[in-house]
C-alpha cells in the first residue's frame, strides 16, 4: 500500500508545482541606509580625522539615533545628524574596522561596517651607510637568524637537514658551540633573552628554547603562524612570519600580547624578515629585496629605509650566494652587523643619514 501511495503524492506534488506559477518572496532584510564615508578599504594617514558620514536610502524612513565605533569601541551616538568626524584612539597603521549601528523610529536596526587602511604619515626617507669592518661569515650558512651578544656572534641557520645553531668568534670566525636542529626542521630567527636562545622555525609553529651557556634544551613552544624573524625588547619576544605582522610575545607563557602592522605612505610592507630591536625601534631584512627597513615599535609605520644592493658584490659568487638576511647591533659601536645567505662576509655599517 505505501508503494502505491508515494508515486500519487509525488506526482500531486509536482502538478502543484508545475501549476503555481507564484514568484518567490525574497525574505531578506531591505536596507534603511548605507555608509557614504569612509569608503571600504579606503587609506586614512596616521593621526589624521576620519569621516563618517550615513545616507538613509529608504523612502520615508526616519532616523533616531546612531552609534559609531572604531574597533569595536564606542567613538560617539548621534542624535539629529548623519555624519562626524573623528581622530581614533589607537595611533596605528594597519586596517581598522568602523561600525555604524542606526536605530530607526519605526524599531529597524541596521548596522554597516567599514574597513579603513591607516598608512604612516610621512615618506620614509633612505638612509645611507658606509662599511666600517668586515667580518668572516660561512659561505655554507643559510643565514636565518643573527645575534651579536657579548663578544659573540650566535646564528640560526636554515634548510631541513642543515639547520643548525652556533656561537663563533666575530673576529676570528673560529665556532666555539654548535648543535644541529633535527632533520625535519627549518630553522629560522633567534633571540637571547634572560640567559636563553629563543629559535623559531619556519612551517612547523614549533620554537625552541635553550640554555645560553651550554645549548641544552629546556623547552619547546608553539605558534599559530609561521616563523621568520625574532628579537625582543627586554620584556617580550618580538617575531615575524613573512606577512607586514609582528608579533608580541609572552617569554614565559608564550601568549600573543599585542600585534603590529607594519605601513609606509603607499601601502603595507610585507615579506617581513629577520629583526633587531633597539631603542624604540625594529630594524627588518624585507625578503627578496636587499632593504633593510626602520620600523617605530610603537606605531607599526616606516621611519626609514636604507638599500644595501651594493653589498651583495662584495659578499662572494654571485651564481651561489642568496638574498640579504641577518642584521644584529654591535652595542660596542652602535653600527649593524648585517650578511646575507650564503654570504663570505659579516659586514658592520654605519648609518650617515
Amino acid at each position: 500500500m505505501l508503494k502505491k501511495i508515494f508515486p500519487l503524492l509525488l506526482a500531486c506534488s509536482l502538478l502543484f508545482s508545475c501549476k503555481n506559477n507564484t514568484p518567490s518572496i525574497d525574505t531578506r532584510l531591505e536596507s534603511y541606509s548605507r555608509l557614504t564615508s569612509p569608503a571600504n578599504n579606503s587609506a586614512v594617514k596616521l593621526n589624521d580625522s576620519i569621516r563618517v558620514a550615513l545616507q538613509v536610502t529608504k523612502q520615508d524612513a526616519q532616523m533616531d539615533s546612531s552609534k559609531i565605533y572604531f574597533e569595536n569601541s564606542p567613538v560617539i551616538t548621534l542624535r539629529g545628524s548623519a555624519s562626524y568626524s573623528f581622530l581614533p584612539s589607537v595611533s596605528r597603521t594597519g586596517l581598522r574596522k568602523i561600525s555604524v549601528m542606526t536605530f530607526f523610529k519605526d524599531g529597524k536596526t541596521e548596522t554597516l561596517e567599514s574597513t579603513v587602511k591607516i598608512l604612516s604619515d610621512a615618506a620614509p626617507p633612505a638612509l645611507k651607510y658606509s662599511v666600517v669592518k668586515t667580518y668572516p661569515h660561512s659561505k655554507d650558512d643559510f643565514t636565518e637568524g643573527l645575534e651579536y651578544y657579548k663578544g659573540y656572534v650566535y646564528e640560526s641557520t636554515g634548510l631541513e637537514g642543515k639547520s643548525l645553531i652556533k656561537k663563533y668568534d666575530l673576529i676570528s670566525g673560529k665556532i666555539v658551540k654548535e648543535i644541529p636542529l633535527d632533520k625535519q626542521y627549518f630553522g629560522e630567527g633567534i633571540t637571547i633573552f634572560d640567559n636563553k636562545i629563543f629559535q623559531l622555525t619556519w612551517k612547523d609553529k614549533k620554537g625552541f628554547v635553550y640554555n645560553l651557556d651550554d645549548f641544552k634544551l629546556m623547552q619547546n613552544f608553539s605558534y599559530n603562524t609561521e616563523g621568520w624573524g625574532m628579537t625582543n625588547n627586554g620584556k617580550e619576544l618580538i617575531m615575524s612570519d613573512g606577512s607586514n605582522k609582528i608579533y608580541f610575545m609572552n617569554p614565559n607563557s608564550f601568549a600573543i600580547t599585542d600585534k603590529l602592522e607594519v605601513y609606509d605612505n603607499a601601502g603595507a610592507i610585507t615579506k617581513i624578515n629577520e629583526l633587531e630591536y633597539d631603542k624604540g625601534s625594529i630594524y627588518a631584512n624585507v625578503w627578496q629585496t636587499f632593504l633593510v627597513i626602520k620600523i617605530d615599535a610603537a606605531t607599526g609605520k616606516v621611519l626609514a629605509r636604507m638599500d644595501l644592493e651594493d653589498l651583495i658584490h662584495k659578499a662572494g659568487n654571485l651564481r651561489e650566494i642568496d638574498v640579504l638576511n641577518g642584521i644584529t647591533i654591535n652595542p660596542a659601536t652602535g653600527n649593524l652587523l648585517v650578511t646575507g645567505k650564503l654570504w663570505n662576509k659579516i659586514f658592520e655599517i654605519k648609518i650617515t643619514e
